[in-house]
């Protein structure tokens, strides 16, 4: 099975096991999900099911996980990647966040395939994607300006980059 990295946990919460999720996309990217993946094995995603989650702030929330009911249980997962599985993740890109769309092909409008999204990052207040091309790794903008379709389904994000853009990497 495939994962995808969502955020992180922060530190415990209160005495009942809540524990702060950061993350990177708009809105609750838990809203969906029945569980989280942890790697707390070499190599092994362990699931952890979701009781629930609230809005602490921008980009965090509060988490509740079965099984998971004090401070003290919640203290080790403090630090940890968050994971979710593939069908999970395309779920979120339906909301549109650039931040799920890792794995999907990127289109330009004039030049076709550019490459496969491997990275998502935010660099000098804008939104940049790692796409591994033919020639290599470039870097591409993906403002909203310049996104011209998504198609969740068949994961591809198309884009109209202008005329004399070069692509870094």
């Amino acid at each position: 099975m495939e994962y995808f990295s969502i955020g992180h946990f922060g530190a415990p919460h209160g005495l009942q096991g809540e524990i702060k999720f950061i993350h990177r996309f708009q809105g609750n990217p838990l809203a969906t999900a029945k569980a989280v993946f942890l790697n707390l094995r070499e190599g092994q995603m362990l699931p952890y099911f979701l009781q629930g989650s609230r809005k602490a702030g921008t980009g965090t929330l509060l988490v509740r996980l079965e099984e998971v009911g004090s401070r003290n249980l919640a203290r080790p997962l403090t630090g940890l990647e968050v994971y979710l599985d593939r069908g999970s993740y395309y779920q979120l890109a339906r909301d549109g966040s650039p931040n799920s769309w890792l794995d999907f092909d990127l289109f330009e409008a004039k030049k076709g395939l550019l490459g496969k999204i491997s990275e998502v990052r935010q660099e000098g207040g804008q939104t940049l994607a790692l796409v591994e091309a033919e020639q290599g790794p470039i870097l591409v903008p993906l403002h909203p300006d310049l996104v011209v379709g998504l198609d969740a389904s068949l994961r591809q994000v198309r884009i109209a980059l202008p005329e004399d853009f070069s692509p870094g990497g």
